[in-house]
């Protein structure tokens, strides 16, 4: 996938390229030098973007473990406040 194809795989997934990297856990500096070309999308995420592309449900899975990972994250971060 080249940075074309990312960029039309987000449109087409009505995903900005913010959005995009909560879902595929990454920074929103890596996705937007994804859609730049500034730097080589992984296959990983190529996977996961034709994955979504071609299945609604999978889509729904995707976006229900990016959830799953925040909350695990933003729990991590609450407990280790308290210490």
């Amino acid at each position: 996938m080249d940075h074309e194809e990312y960029r039309a795989a987000l449109a087409a997934l009505s995903l900005s390229q913010k959005d995009a990297a909560r879902l595929l856990g990454s920074d929103d500096r890596t996705s937007r030098r994804w859609a730049l070309g500034e730097s080589a999308i992984p296959t990983t995420v190529e996977i996961i973007l034709t994955l979504c592309l071609e299945n609604p449900k999978a889509r729904e899975r995707v976006e229900a473990l990016a959830d799953e990972r925040e909350a695990a994250a933003a729990k991590a971060a609450k407990k280790a406040a308290r210490r």
